[in-house]
């Protein structure tokens, strides 16, 4: 009888009680695994087969069909008590791919299908982010499980399922003496699986229901729990028919989400073949069409999500609802009442839209022409004061107003050649034509004009060394246009997450541009009377200029 034990302070973990007739040696690899061993040098246990919370390189997760062994994670109780805690990381046994991190029999989390071609699973890209780890998936007869390895066997690594239900793949630096993450999951409330419920959709890490739904019970929504998720407004009709007032069910269109979970693919030949076919399907809530292949949801529609507008993985599909939530129909005397309405003010709104009009037929200044030397005072008296920390705004800031014609003509009609980049409200171009200048090209959702406007003199008043400063704008028709100084030395991620550039920042430099972020922040959260708090730092929206200046 073989039993061993492991002991942390006054706690001992038994792990194996085997049965051997023979000398039994256990071994501790460089892999970390365990090996029992007899004097044959037969395997009589290793602890890979049994792993808790931590999978190393070299562990499998997964099953082994002819041997009826699974490979799971477990977590732990608490941080300081290793018995079997609520989460669990389990490979799906039933061949979709994917893995799980359950709570309980209840599902946390998907990973999404393992993507052969970029050997990720579908909904954590972030594993091939760098070239340190070697994922791999295997699909065989008997066997079914994903592991890993190290391309370089020096560097030592973990992945964990810890108590709170995350796993995290992270490495061991030696020098610090410290564990580093490199990616995570569920990084947001919107992975948890089903987080809000059937028909609901995450937006940020909040729940909202899909249109033409709402909360099936609003008290538990007010209180944040949303797993119940939400109920039609309006039942959809059987099959073909129509409903009493004559009205049949349509579709809306969801766009730039994670499609939900659980679709089945049906053998049609066209998208209107696809579309008739979940119409006369009393049991089809929603459908999509991508690559001759019709994709049908039924039932319940779980784990959407609202993706935000630069984010280019999201999807559309079609959502089935009732006509009455489509078409927005009113009565017969409703429509009258309207109708009077409207004819008795229209000659009012004729005179306040041609007024309007009037004003967008206005130009502004000429972006190739226009002198920004006077532009650069006050940068010019910062450098010139001691403390560099901060200044008083203007009291009135004269705000150029550019036309859009010239706008386009200083960025050869805003092509991709000028194109710097793409921020979540819009591109940014280079004027390549007059003085030098960043040109960011608003979407066109991207508020309303004057108040576009009046935000924009706000930011004109914020002057500071660490600030980007905004030189003019453009509001004309439905175009926004804000015109910033030009930063030659692109943001900080290009330094910072380029392989091609690593190396480049000496110690000073970095110094001195986390110096001008600080300055930068402490001058918006603290000094400036427009009390500003700035809650989007990243690298790549840090500009830097030619003197390796940092500015927010």
């Amino acid at each position: 009888m073989v039993t061993l034990r492991f002991w942390r302070g006054k706690i001992s973990y038994k792990v194996t009680n085997i049965s051997s007739n023979k000398n039994t040696s256990a071994t501790l690899l460089d892999s970390g695994n365990i090996v029992l061993r007899n004097d044959n040098l037969s395997m009589l246990w290793q602890s890979f087969d049994y792993p808790t919370d931590t999978m190393l390189p070299g562990m499998k997760l997964g099953y082994d069909k002819r041997a009826g062994k699974t490979w799971s994670l477990v977590s732990w109780k608490s941080i300081e008590d290793p018995s079997p805690g609520v989460f669990s990381l389990e490979f799906d046994p039933n061949g979709t791919g994917q893995i799980f991190i359950l709570q309980g029999s209840t599902m946390y989390w998907a990973s999404g299908i393992w993507v052969g071609d970029g050997e990720v699973f579908s909904l954590i890209p972030e594993m091939r982010l760098n070239n340190m780890f070697n994922f791999s998936y295997s699909l065989t007869k008997d066997e079914n499980y994903f592991n890993y390895s190290m391309y370089n066997s020096s560097i030592v690594s973990k992945l964990v399922l810890d108590v709170s239900g995350q796993i995290k793949q992270t490495r061991w630096f030696e020098d610090s003496h410290q564990w580093h993450s490199y990616w995570f999951q569920p990084r947001t409330q919107c992975e948890v699986y089903a987080y809000c419920g059937p028909f609901g959709i995450c937006h940020g890490d909040a729940c909202e229901c899909l249109q033409g739904f709402e909360p099936g019970s609003p008290h538990n929504w007010n209180l944040k729990d949303t797993s119940g998720g939400c109920v039609r407004k309006t039942v959809l009709q059987s099959g073909d028919t129509t409903h009493t007032n004559g009205e049949r069910d349509r579709f809306l269109l969801p766009s730039n989400v994670r499609l939900p979970d659980y679709p089945l693919t049906l053998p049609t030949t066209s998208a209107t073949q696809c579309k008739s076919t979940c119409l006369n399907n009393c049991s089809c809530s929603a459908y999509a069409y991508y690559g001759d292949k019709c994709i049908v949801w039924g039932g319940d529609l779980l784990n959407s999500q609202q993706l935000s507008d630069d984010n280019s993985n999201g999807q559309d599909f079609y959502l089935k609802l009732a006509g009455s939530e489509l078409n927005g129909k009113v009565s017969s005397s409703k429509w009258k009442v309207w109708l009077i309405v409207t004819l008795a003010i229209s000659v009012t709104l004729a005179f306040v839209i041609w007024g309007i009009w009037r004003r967008l037929q206005i130009k502004g200044e000429d972006l190739l022409l226009f002198d920004f030397s006077n532009s650069s005072e006050d940068t010019k008296y910062e450098l010139s004061e001691a403390n560099r920390l901060w200044r008083a705004e203007k009291k009135e800031v004269d705000l150029p107003v550019f036309s859009f014609a010239s706008a386009s003509a200083a960025t050869n009609n805003f092509s991709v050649e000028n194109k710097l980049g793409q921020g979540g409200f819009g591109p940014v171009y280079m004027s390549q034509k007059g003085y030098e200048v960043a040109v960011k090209r608003l979407l066109k959702r991207s508020g309303q004009r004057w108040e576009l406007k009046n935000e924009a003199m706000l930011i004109a008043k914020l002057q500071h060394l660490n600030l980007v400063k905004l030189l003019g704008c453009c509001i004309e028709q439905d175009e926004k246009i804000l015109i910033y100084e030009y930063m030659p030395n692109k943001s900080l991620d290009f330094f910072l997450f380029e392989p091609a550039n690593h190396g480049i920042l000496y110690w000073e430099t970095q110094v001195h541009i986390i110096e001008g972020i600080a300055q930068g922040l402490l001058y918006l959260h603290h000094y400036s009377k427009l009390r500003i708090i700035y809650r989007d730092l990243k690298a790549g929206n840090i500009p830097l200029d030619e003197g390796m200046n940092s500015k927010i």
